[in-house]
């Protein structure tokens, strides 16, 4: 494992925790373009799905690393790589969970977003 991705737990969590303090509430809206009360319901919805347990070899990448990093990722198109340094996640990890953490979210959801089943529901929302 490269030496960067063993200091996650010192860089990467503590943009985490800074973010998740409550004297930084304008940061988590503008980095994740979410506040932070709605990034803590979505974490209890999806966070049973996207949680994996540490191994003997490495700790596991959190829940909440998990969801900040995908929301990142969705909020501003950065690239695998840029997040792998912001984050001290490798890219190839990146790419492994960010759809698993995007189906959690979407299964979730499903409730709260419907898309339109017919043509004529489509054709509805164009013409708004």
């Amino acid at each position: 494992m490269r030496p960067l991705f063993i200091q996650r737990n010192e860089a990467g969590n503590r943009l985490l925790s800074t973010l998740m303090e409550e004297e930084y509430v304008g940061a988590t809206l503008n980095f994740l373009r979410m506040n932070k009360t709605d990034f803590d319901l979505l974490l209890c919805r999806v966070e049973s799905s996207i949680t994996k347990r540490d191994t003997n070899m490495r700790q596991a990448i959190t829940a909440q690393e998990r969801l900040l990093i995908t929301l990142r990722y969705l909020a501003t198109g950065e690239s695998y790589t840029s997040l792998q340094y912001l984050f001290r996640v490798s890219k190839r990890s990146i790419g492994r969970f960010v759809p698993e953490v995007c189906r959690a979210i979407i299964h979730s959801l499903r409730e709260y977003v419907r898309l339109p089943s017919t043509s004529a529901e489509w054709l509805h929302i164009r013409v708004r």
